[in-house]
């Protein structure tokens, strides 16, 4: 499964960031089903499967990705043209520049679903700051491991409500 399914969504992934909900539904499909197989457990849920392969769905591996970049960029680890598409704050609330300048977005359907957009709400609004306070990239890349994006409000992870659409989880609750 790793080899033949995995590795294909592992490539390019911040591709695979910005997919249409209908895609990330066919991808966690196809994960299931190679869970299913691999685990012969044709009767768990998606969630129970990869509670039991102690993994993760795609969408939140990317999610991990784009924290990855992030923390890269903000470090000088990355390539000039990364470190220009996440922009910090230069002001005095931000506290030691750790935030992040989100886009004005116009069209919220195309307009949140940008790498600089989504970048800076993985770091300003997801991550834990144990993760932030972080001093080498590996360190980091091994704390993240652990972290589940659970209060990530993008389209791909919003409920499809008949009737309504798709709205943010945090409003079913309210």
């Amino acid at each position: 499964m790793k080899t033949f399914i995995e590795s294909q969504f592992s490539h390019c992934p911040l591709v695979w960031m910005f997919c249409s909900c209908t895609m990330n539904t066919k991808i966690n499909h196809l994960h299931a089903r190679a869970l299913r197989l691999v685990y012969d457990d044709y009767t768990s849920t998606y969630e129970e499967l990869l509670c039991k392969d102690k993994s993760m769905c795609f969408h939140h591996k990317n999610i991990h990705l784009v924290a990855i970049e992030v923390y890269k960029a903000k470090n000088n680890l990355s390539p000039s043209f990364m470190k220009e598409i996440f922009v910090t704050a230069e002001t005095r609330e931000t506290r030691a520049g750790d935030h992040l300048v989100a886009p004005h977005v116009k069209n919220v359907n195309t307009g949140e679903r940008t790498l600089r957009n989504f970048g800076a709400i993985v770091w300003n609004d997801m991550l834990p700051k144990e993760l932030k306070s972080c001093t080498t990239l590996q360190s980091f890349k091994n704390s993240i491991k652990t972290w589940i994006p659970d209060n990530c409000d993008c389209v791909l992870c919003r409920v499809n409500v008949k009737g309504v659409g798709r709205i943010k989880k945090s409003e079913i609750y309210e």
